[in-house]
């Protein structure tokens, strides 16, 4: 019984594919709307100025001489201190790579 319920559904599964239809994204919730719209990116902050200071930015580090990875969070005003601080250090910025 279980076997059959299975075959139909991936039949059913199939038959979607091959008509090349996409299967519709779930619905998104109100809170989840408003909180996908907070932490947008928005052009002002890619073109430098911050538009959103206190948004999280998370990504995943390597540690030095591993292969463990650490998630790393800092605001997007925390990421731009230490890119000017790195640009200020290193000449020519946090490459290290100098005009002159």
């Amino acid at each position: 019984m279980l076997v059959a319920a299975f075959l139909a559904f991936a039949i059913q599964d199939t038959a979607e594919i091959h008509q090349g239809r996409r299967p519709e994204p779930p619905p998104v919730s109100e809170a989840q709307a408003a909180e996908d719209a907070r932490y947008q990116v928005s052009e002002g902050e890619r073109s430098g100025d911050a538009g959103t200071p206190d948004r999280y930015i998370c990504q995943l580090t390597r540690l030095p001489g591993s292969n463990l990875r650490i998630r790393q969070c800092a605001t997007a005003e925390d990421r731009r201190r230490a890119r000017d601080l790195a640009r200020e250090v290193l000449p020519g910025g946090a490459g290290g790579t100098s005009a002159s």
